[in-house]
């Protein structure tokens, strides 16, 4: 056994490898196609953030809070159910990761009343969600109108000329970014008038558009091979478990 689970772990660890590779160069990818465009050759600029670099000279960027209106979230009396379980949907930063891309609902839905008794603000869908506390920097969009909790700032785009999912894209590779701006003893939280200051890129509305269509293709693929992976490690930890459990019960004996 110590030899078949140890060649067993190897594979696993391998499969392990490579999905964090994947990974890597999933977040390098969208970081320099959001931050550079899709043209080779583009004369560049410097963006004036260090997160950000070099950008094309005919990108503007602007502060999160000059491209978005930034709605804060609430959270009704725990103790009244009769504030929970309606038809509202209610998220909080437990309820999503940014690998979902799309949140539609948490784990409790608000009804009427606790919806009103409290500072949460529905929001429309197609919205960015973000989480502003443990942890710091998971985004997703909302696939139909919701609210947070205090735990969430949403940006609602009030400006057609934007591409929310471009924006997805982009605040998912600013995690370190949003983390260096929190602050707190119990827990690390970025404020909302921090977050808002955040810097964004700001290509046209055209480019916006063509960079989310490549990326949302790019990242299938990528989600797919990930997920491949990941089916393998599952089977080989189901693989290992039924070895272990054949030989210690005596289902299967070592030859002599």
């Amino acid at each position: 056994l110590d030899k078949k689970i140890s060649q067993i772990d190897f594979l696993i660890r391998k499969q392990e490898e490579h999905i964090a590779k994947i990974k890597e160069y999933k977040s390098a990818l969208i970081r320099n196609v959001v931050t550079k465009g899709l043209k080779d050759g583009t004369d560049l600029k410097n963006s004036g953030s260090s997160e950000i670099g070099l950008i094309p000279k005919d990108w503007d960027i602007q502060a999160t809070k000059g491209l978005f209106t930034i709605v804060a979230g609430g959270t009704p009396e725990s103790g009244d159910n009769a504030n929970y379980d309606g038809d509202i949907s209610w998220v909080t930063p437990a309820d999503f990761k940014t690998d979902d891309i799309f949140v539609d609902c948490g784990r409790r839905n608000l009804s009427k009343k606790g919806y009103e008794s409290c500072s949460a603000t529905l929001v429309p869908a197609n919205s960015i969600i973000f989480s502003k506390r443990a942890p710091i920097g998971s985004v997703v969009l909302n696939s139909v109108p919701l609210c947070t909790n205090q735990g969430c700032l949403s940006c609602v785009n009030d400006k057609k000329e934007l591409n929310a999912k471009y924006y997805y894209y982009v605040m998912s590779i600013l995690a370190n970014v949003y983390e260096l701006l929190g602050s707190g003893t119990t827990f690390k939280e970025i404020s909302s008038k921090n977050f808002g200051l955040v810097k964004l890129p700001v290509p046209s509305l055209k480019e916006q558009n063509l960079i989310t269509d490549y990326l949302d293709k790019k990242c299938k693929i990528i989600s797919e091979l990930i997920a491949s992976k990941t089916s393998k490690i599952d089977k080989l930890n189901s693989y290992k478990k039924s070895l272990i459990y054949e030989y210690v019960t005596g289902i299967k004996e070592v030859a002599a």
